[in-house]
């Protein structure tokens, strides 16, 4: 299969790109899981691995909000989940 953009490059390698954040680095995406179940801990509101992987592929921002809005996660809040995460 060739692409229409594909190109034979004869000359010496000149610089690789790499999608580093999951490929290379962090097979499995464990760093940002990790930071999440740490920062929630810490805030006295331990999350478990699914609950943090659940929102993944969405910005971050929007991964935190998503976590404190599960049911379960706002539940151990003891409130609105909106308002603990404004602390």
């Amino acid at each position: 299969m060739t692409s229409p953009n594909a190109f034979r490059h004869l000359g010496p390698l000149q610089a690789v790109a790499l999608d580093w954040a999951g490929t290379t680095v962090d097979f499995g995406c464990m760093a940002p899981v990790a930071t999440f179940m740490q920062a929630f801990a810490d805030m006295g509101v331990p999350i478990s691995v699914g609950e943090a992987r659940a929102p993944m592929g969405t910005p971050k921002w929007h991964q935190i909000l998503a976590i404190t809005r599960d049911e379960s996660v706002a539940e151990r809040f003891g409130g609105d989940p909106r308002q603990e995460a404004r602390r």
